[in-house]
C-alpha cells in the first residue's frame, strides 16, 4: 500500500513527512531542510538515534536531540557578535532540539537577522508563526512574513504565500492571486511550486481547469529529481490523469527517486499489484519493500508491512503474505488508537473513516492463495491468480541501474529523455495555454516563446537566496510520496 494522504489535510494535522500531498509537504520537511543547510560539519548538537524498535514506539519517531551546552554557548557568542547568517544557523540548531525554552530563543535569534534582511530568517518566522514554535501560532502573522519575505525574492515565502492565499489561511482566500506567486517559486524551481500549479490546472483552482497543462506542470517539477515530484508523476502515468496510461514510465519515475524509502515502497506496491502483468516482480516488490521497512521509522509502517504483504503474494509465498497482512492489520490498529480526534479527522476523507476493511480484505484474497491487482482509477483490490503472471518477469536490470540523470548546471538547458517528459523550461507559464503549443508530453518544449513575467513584480531579487525546497533531499531527510495522494 502506498502512505496515506490522498487528498488535503490541514497542513497542521499531517503528522506524516511521506504525507504525500504537494502542498502539505511543505511543512512537514522545513525543519529537516532547515537543519540541512544550517547545520555542517561542525554542528555543536549530537542528536539521539532514532527508536530502534518501531513496533514498540510507532509514533514517537522524532529523532531527540541533546545538545552540547558548552558549544552552545559557543554558538550563543558566535552569533551576538556575528552576522544574521549566523544568528539564523544557530536559530535552525535551536529548533531542531527543540523545546520551549529553546523554540524562544530561536524565534528572538531569527527576529534579530530578519531586522537585517535575512530572507531565510524572515521566512523561518513565518514557519514559526504558523506552527507555534516559540510564539502563539497566529495564521496572520506568518502570513505577514511570508509576504515579506516573498517580496524579496524567497521561493519557500512565496510557495507558501500561494499555500495561504489557496486556502485562506491567514489571509482572504483568493486561489487566482495564488497562481502568480507559485509561478515566481516555480521559476526558481522550487518542485513543490510546480506540483502545486500541477494540482491548480487539475482542479481549476484560480484558473481554469486544463489537465494537460496540469501534467505539464507535474513533469516540469521531475526535472528537480525531487522523490516528491517523480512521486507525483509517476501516479498520473498509471491512473492516466493527463495523458495516456504507461505503466513502464511511472516505474522508471519511482526509480529515479533512488533511495527514497517511500519510492521503493510505491515502486514495490506497483510491481506487486500493478495492472499490467508484464511488470510484475514480485522477488523485486519484497526486497524494495524490506529495504523500505528497515529505513523508516514513521506510524504509517502499517502501510509499507500491507506492501511487503502483497509482494509476498505476487511470489506465491501465500502464507507469508498471510502473516504479514496480519501484521500489518495488528500496526493499523495501534495507529489508530494512538491518533488523536483531530487527526483522524483530518485524513477521514483521504483515508476513510477506516482503512480496515480494505486491509481484512486483501487478507481474505492471500487465504484463498491469490494476489492483489489493483484498478488504478478505483484503488480497489482484487484477486489475481498468480499462474497469469508471465514465469519469468521481463527483466528490467537495465531501467534500474540507469544513472540517474545529471542536475543542469545554472543557466544550462535540461538535457530531454523523449520517453518520459519534456524537459523544464525557465518561465512557468503553461506551455499549453500558447497558441499553436505542442501539448505532446513527448515532445521537447520549445524556447521561442517568452512567457510574460507573472504580476505584482516582486522587484529586484538578492543574489543569494537560498531556494526551498530545491534538488534532491539530504540523505536524512524523509522521502515523501504515493499512489493514493494526488
Amino acid at each position: 500500500m502506498q502512505p496515506p494522504g490522498t487528498t488535503t489535510p490541514a497542513p497542521k494535522a499531517d503528522p506524516v513527512p511521506g504525507a504525500f500531498h504537494p502542498a502539505r509537504l511543505v511543512p512537514a520537511l522545513l525543519l529537516s531542510l532547515i537543519w540541512s543547510i544550517a547545520a555542517g560539519p561542525g554542528a555543536a548538537v549530537t542528536r539521539a538515534d532514532e527508536p530502534a524498535e518501531a513496533e514498540s514506539s510507532q509514533t514517537d519517531t522524532a529523532t531527540e536531540a541533546q545538545p552540547d551546552l558548552e558549544a552552545l554557548d559557543a554558538l550563543r557568542q558566535s552569533a551576538a557578535d556575528g552576522p544574521p547568517e549566523a544568528k539564523f544557523e544557530l536559530a535552525a540548531l535551536l529548533l531542531q532540539i527543540g523545546g520551549d525554552e529553546f523554540e524562544a530563543e530561536a524565534v528572538a535569534l531569527l527576529t534579530e537577522a530578519a531586522a537585517g534582511f535575512h530572507l531565510d530568517s524572515i521566512f523561518m518566522l513565518g514557519i514559526c508563526h504558523s506552527d507555534g514554535l516559540g510564539v502563539e501560532a497566529d495564521d496572520q502573522q506568518a502570513v505577514a512574513h511570508y509576504r515579506r519575505a516573498a517580496d524579496l525574492g524567497h521561493d519557500g515565502a512565496q510557495l507558501m504565500l500561494g499555500i495561504a492565499l489557496q486556502e485562506g489561511r491567514g489571509i482572504d482566500e483568493n486561489p487566482a492571486e495564488a497562481i502568480p506567486w507559485l509561478q515566481r517559486s516555480g521559476n526558481q524551481g522550487n518542485a513543490f511550486a510546480m506540483l502545486r500549479l500541477s494540482e491548480a490546472y487539475f482542479e481549476g483552482l484560480g484558473v481554469e481547469a486544463n489537465e494537460a497543462v496540469g501534467f505539464e506542470m507535474a513533469m516540469r517539477a521531475t526535472r528537480t529529481e525531487h522523490p516528491a515530484a517523480l512521486m507525483y508523476a509517476s501516479q498520473l502515468w498509471i491512473t492516466g490523469k493527463g495523458t495516456e496510461p504507461d505503466i513502464g514510465r511511472a516505474i522508471r519515475l519511482l526509480e529515479r527517486a533512488g533511495d527514497a524509502p517511500w519510492a521503493k515502497n510505491n515502486l514495490a506496491w506497483l510491481l506487486a499489484t500493478g495492472p499490467d502483468p508484464e511488470h510484475h516482480d514480485g522477488d523485486h516488490a519484497a526486497r524494495l519493500a524490506r529495504e523500505a521497512l528497515d529505513e523508516l521509522t514513521v506510524e504509517f509502517v502499517w502501510a509499507v508491512t500491507d506492501t511487503l504483504a502483497a509482494s509476498e503474494a505476487r511470489r506465491g509465498r501465500f502464507d507469508q503474505a498471510v502473516t504479514a497482512q496480519q501484521q500489518a492489520i495488528e500496526q493499523y490498529q495501534q495507529w489508530r488508537e494512538q491518533q488523536d480526534e483531530q487527526t483522524l479527522e483530518a485524513l477521514a476523507e483521504e483515508l476513510g473513516e477506516s482503512k480496515l476493511p480494505e486491509l481484512e480484505h486483501r487478507l481474505a484474497i492471500y487465504q484463498d492463495r491469490q494476489a492483489v491487482r489493483e484498478d488504478p482509477e478505483t484503488g480497489d483490490s482484487h484477486p489475481d491468480d498468480v499462474r497469469d503472471t508471465p514465469a519469468r518477469p521481463r527483466d528490467r536490470r537495465h531501467d534500474r541501474e540507469r544513472p540517474r540523470p545529471q542536475q543542469p548546471a545554472p543557466d544550462t538547458p535540461a538535457e530531454t529523455e523523449p520517453a518520459d517528459e519534456p524537459a523544464a523550461r525557465p518561465e512557468m507559464q503553461p506551455e499549453a495555454e500558447r497558441p499553436g503549443a505542442d501539448r505532446d508530453a513527448d515532445t521537447p518544449d520549445s524556447d521561442s516563446d517568452t512567457a510574460p513575467s507573472p504580476s505584482p513584480d516582486p522587484g529586484p531579487v538578492p543574489d543569494k537566496l537560498r531556494n526551498f525546497p530545491k534538488g534532491p533531499p539530504s540523505d536524512d531527510e524523509p522521502a515523501p510520496g504515493g499512489r493514493i495522494l494526488i
